[in-house]
């Protein structure tokens, strides 16, 4: 019970508590939609971009998961953060930050499907 306790009056210090929610719905939106449109797409999709041309910069279409697995990732880390902030201003940015990587990961992803895709 004293955990269930601890958890509320964390969630209760965090600001923005809609972006944190946006942000895990965009990663689970987007793991379904890469699901989704998985017939659609070739065996092997460019993702890593900074990689020189070629084999390197290729990935299954299934790791395309990794995508909403690091935005899920990276808001559960900011989160862990802010518990061990104190400063209100810091937690409004972690969480904000966290939400801007969700949207610009899911446009990256999502760009490239269409890209890609057989459609």
């Amino acid at each position: 019970m004293a955990l269930k306790d601890e958890a509320a009056s964390f969630w209760k210090k965090i600001p923005l508590k809609g972006l944190v929610v946006a942000s895990v719905a965009v990663g689970v939106v987007l793991a379904v939609l890469i699901i989704i449109f998985k017939s659609y797409l070739p065996p092997v999709i460019p993702l890593f971009y900074g990689r020189p041309e070629g084999a390197e910069q290729l990935v299954s279409t299934l790791d395309l998961l990794l995508a909403p697995v690091f935005i899920i990732l990276i808001v559960s880390l900011n989160l862990f953060v802010s518990k061990f902030v104190n400063d209100n201003f810091i937690r409004t940015i972690l969480v904000a930050s966290s939400f801007l990587i969700s949207v610009l990961v899911s446009i990256t992803i999502v760009k490239i499907i269409f890209l890609v895709g057989f459609f």
